[in-house]
């Protein structure tokens, strides 16, 4: 459709850039409170960006950084914890919690606008929550994450989280991959094996446990059956495919 300022000669076009990235304004669990106070930085993907939390070992409190030192880039997950501060991995740095570059090794002081940007934190019901707002506000007064009393009683069991890191895989059925799998004298295939990728060969040519036979039910059946094993979808692991 051309615009209305389009002359017989001329094609106004609309330009549509991709919808920016947004998150929702409040607070978002990042994890177990607990698996943060350690006395070491921890990295993590939040909000599009990455950043460190770190436990401050004067105060016992959490804190929440951007994770590169706007100085020379370093990864400040990679560095240390000293008192209330995290020291960069390069030159070593030291950025307070508040996000104010606290100490400079090789200067006599800081410069009082070295900052980084610093997140507010809440920790409730064992958990963390940092606060997120688009426009860089603070939380409002009276926002906070209702108590569970539960979370601290001995009658409920304790939280438990797993993690799960999505990478893109090539997903197959069972039945076409194991020709593959299977093609050879000494080859055997057992449901929950590992699809080794890269390589090309199966089996791997590097030594390892004999995995044991294909079960009597998956043999020599008919093509048109397909098994409840090949049903069920293949969940990707750090090691490869690895079957349901």
């Amino acid at each position: 459709m051309s615009a209305p300022w389009a002359t017989e000669h001329e094609v106004g076009t609309i330009e549509a850039g991709s919808p920016p990235e947004r998150f929702a304004r409040g607070r978002h669990c990042l994890g177990l409170a607990e698996s943060f106070q350690d006395g070491e930085p921890h990295g993590n993907e939040a909000f599009g960006t990455e950043l460190v939390v770190f436990q401050a070992q004067d105060t016992g409190r959490p804190h929440l950084l951007d994770a590169y030192c706007p100085h020379m880039g370093g990864n400040l997950a990679h560095g240390t914890v000293k008192g209330d501060t995290v020291a960069c991995p390069f030159p070593g740095r030291l950025w307070k919690g508040d996000g104010r570059c606290a100490d400079i090794p090789y200067a006599h002081r800081a410069p009082p606008r070295a900052r980084t940007r610093a997140w507010t934190t809440l920790e409730e019901n064992t958990h963390l929550f940092p606060w997120c707002d688009p426009e860089g506000a603070p939380p409002p007064e009276g926002v906070a994450i209702p108590r569970i009393e539960g979370a601290f009683s001995d009658e409920w069991s304790d939280w438990a989280w797993h993690s799960l890191r999505w990478y893109e895989q090539f997903y197959v059925d069972v039945a076409d991959v194991r020709p593959e799998m299977t093609a050879g004298p000494s080859s055997r295939w057992a449901p929950g094996a590992p699809v080794r990728r890269g390589s090309g060969r199966w089996p791997p040519t590097s030594p390892g446990p004999a995995r044991p036979a294909l079960p009597e039910r998956l043999r020599n059946r008919s093509p048109m059956a397909p098994t409840a094993l090949e049903r069920n979808p293949h969940v990707p692991t750090d090691r490869g495919i690895r079957t349901a």
